[in-house]
């Protein structure tokens, strides 16, 4: 029946159950526990059976969601289903339980039973005796709903009255996926084998040597993982060092919720944390020493970033050939690190890492002395550097060639652009199944599809604007050096500076299997390469 024609007969004293309806339901319960689930199975039994013996009513089968929260109804498939169903025509009536099992939103409520009333299909609230079909039904579920949604408030206000007192008890809250730790009975115990890679973050982070990137590679390469077995990211080694349980405190009051309806959390600054120690239920896997020093290091980055000043202290590479020696004895390249012991106060080498770490059997890569290599590196960019009338030509050309052919900004917009229609046609295509055009089976492929053309074309705004980054940076170097080269700057006074500014990379390579028999390739950030062979001193501590 037409909603017209249901309405004037309910007007004529009739009542719904004398009208020839297509009647459906729908069930929900908001959480999983065993009680809950009765309450669905009683309401899937009920429900049936009621429209089936009504006379003049046809059954269409009911709509159910298990376990999900009525607050919010985008993640109710069963719900959006009947929704969509329900404007295309497949019933006639809705019967629910009440108001709070359809949605605690008073918005959502009169917005759907609005939406769907505007299609013909009517809903019947049972217990709380409110039917849509009636004309004075949108008053009474205003109200009713209102109480409902206060309800909600209620129960989110006890939900933090309850952790406030577990809190006072000591009890630990939080989910079980700490890192490290076992969580058993509102008590933490350690996991040993997760709070050896604990202990391991926390060394590292400690020396100052390492960013979260660098640290992340560190862990990798000692095989150190998330739980997924994927390289571990920023977020989660920000939040390992600044977890105050680490070193056997409890820690609240990190973050807020603006509102009870609204789930996005704001996060708290640090300095209005609650913590306190709480050892006899939060074992310590590291000390507080380092727990501290390891957030004071954290601070200072941050302090350093916020402010957006450098801070030379933290970030500067202490070495000249940090970051630039690799060794090649490895399938991947492995880097040099510097060696200061006792008995190379004076003289301090660079070695291959594993080298240091494991020893010969692992890697029999050359042992360079430092000031060995300032030497080589004196030769090599003093060669460089006074061919200027050829560099200025060539640093000429490369401005030349990098203003003609970067039209970055051009690229990205027509990217953006064509990502702009995309989403205008998932847009359309979803209007479409909501007003029942195309099937759910067919937005699916369709939108599956614009999905991997939206993602080609940022993965490409992503490409394109790596590119240009490194175009400018490259211009920078070039600018730099050749001001650098005007300038005549004394070589040995800055030998530091002109290292950085021109060497790009230096891999390391044993000659004819004779670790004293040394080659260097030499990479100019230029794009040029150079390679230096030479025998290393007889007297070379190892």
């Amino acid at each position: 029946m037409d909603i017209y024609t249901i309405k004037d007969e309910l007007s004529k004293g009739k009542t719904i159950f004398d009208l020839p309806l297509r009647v459906t339901y729908y069930a929900r319960v908001s959480s999983e526990k065993v009680e809950q689930l009765n309450s669905l199975e009683n309401q899937i039994y009920y429900y049936p059976n009621y429209i089936k013996n009504v006379k003049n009513w046809t059954y269409i089968e009911g709509y159910v969601d298990e376990g999900i929260s009525g607050s919010s109804t985008l993640k109710r498939d069963g719900f959006l289903k009947m929704v969509m169903d329900g404007k295309n025509g497949v019933f006639d009536l809705i019967l629910t339980k009440e108001i709070s099992r359809f949605s605690r939103d008073t918005l959502d409520s009169i917005g759907y039973a609005r939406e769907l009333l505007k299609h013909g299909v009517g809903i019947l609230f049972e217990n709380d005796n409110i039917n849509t079909l009636y004309t004075d039904s949108e008053l009474r579920l205003t109200i009713m709903a209102s109480i409902a949604q206060d309800e909600l408030r209620k129960l989110s206000e006890r939900v933090r009255f309850g952790m406030k007192r577990s809190i006072e008890q000591e009890r630990v809250l939080g989910n079980n996926a700490i890192y490290g730790f076992n969580k058993n009975d509102g008590k933490l115990e350690i996991d040993e084998k997760e709070a050896q890679f604990v202990k391991e973050v926390f060394l590292l982070y400690s020396t100052g040597k390492y960013g979260f990137k660098k640290l992340a590679k560190e862990l990798y390469r000692r095989g150190y993982t998330s739980r997924k077995g994927t390289m571990l990211d920023q977020g989660t080694l920000t939040r390992m060092i600044r977890n105050p349980k680490y070193k056997g405190y409890y820690c609240t009051n990190t973050v807020a919720r603006l509102d009870y309806k609204n789930t996005k959390q704001i996060r708290i600054p640090q300095e209005d944390w609650k913590v306190f120690e709480c050892k006899d239920k939060i074992p310590q896997i590291v000390s507080e020493e380092i727990w501290n020093e390891c957030n004071r290091i954290l601070k200072a980055r941050s302090d350093s970033f916020k402010n957006k000043q450098d801070d030379k202290n933290i970030f500067q590479t202490r070495y000249t050939f940090t970051g630039l020696l690799y060794c090649n004895e490895h399938e991947k390249l492995v880097p040099f690190h510097r060696r200061t012991g006792d008995k190379l106060k004076n003289r301090p080498t660079w070695a291959c890492y594993r080298y240091i770490r494991f020893g010969v059997k692992q890697c029999d890569c050359p042992i360079l002395i430092e000031s060995e290599l300032y030497e080589i590196m004196k030769n090599v960019i003093s060669t460089y550097i006074n061919n200027q009338n050829e560099i200025t030509k060539d640093l000429l050309k490369r401005y030349e060639e990098i203003d003609i052919n970067s039209d970055y900004d051009k690229q990205i917009k027509m990217l953006n652009d064509k990502i702009g229609i995309i989403k205008q046609k998932k847009d359309k295509l979803l209007e479409l199944v909501i007003n029942g055009y195309i099937k759910n089976d067919e937005f699916s492929k369709r939108n599956d599809l614009l999905n991997c053309e939206m993602n080609e074309h940022e993965e490409n705004i992503k490409l394109i604007r790596e590119q240009k980054d490194s175009e400018k940076e490259t211009k920078a170097n070039i600018r730099k050096l050749n001001t650098e080269i005007e300038n005549e700057l004394d070589l040995d006074k800055n030998i530091d500076e002109y290292t950085k500014l021109i060497i790009d990379k230096i891999i390391v390579h044993k000659v004819n299997g004779n670790r004293k028999h040394v080659k260097l390739e030499i990479f100019f950030k230029l794009g040029e390469k150079e390679d230096i062979d030479y025998s290393m001193s007889p007297n070379k501590t190892h």
